[in-house]
């Protein structure tokens, strides 16, 4: 896992190119996480649980974590110089 989740980054074991019987990892494959995607997808799940009656897709626990840390970022992004 790269940048938070944001991206991952898979090495595949190969024979090492100079100890014979011996393994290595390959170059890097990098691919995008969608991280940031799974907020928008809990925060539009807990909307409709309360908003239309739809069945939340987990515990209201872990809901209601993934709102509050949703919220501790907007809050740290409005107070970012960098917004």
């Amino acid at each position: 896992m790269l940048n938070g989740g944001r991206q991952w980054s898979v090495e595949d074991v190969i024979e090492d190119a100079i100890f014979k019987g011996y393994k290595s990892l390959g170059p890097a494959k990098v691919s995008d996480g969608e991280y940031m995607q799974v907020f928008q997808n809990a925060l539009n799940n807990i909307h409709n649980c309360l908003s239309k009656q739809r069945q939340l897709k987990s515990s209201g626990e872990d809901a209601l974590c993934v709102l509050h840390l949703y919220s501790e970022i907007l809050e740290k992004l409005k107070d970012s110089p960098h917004t």
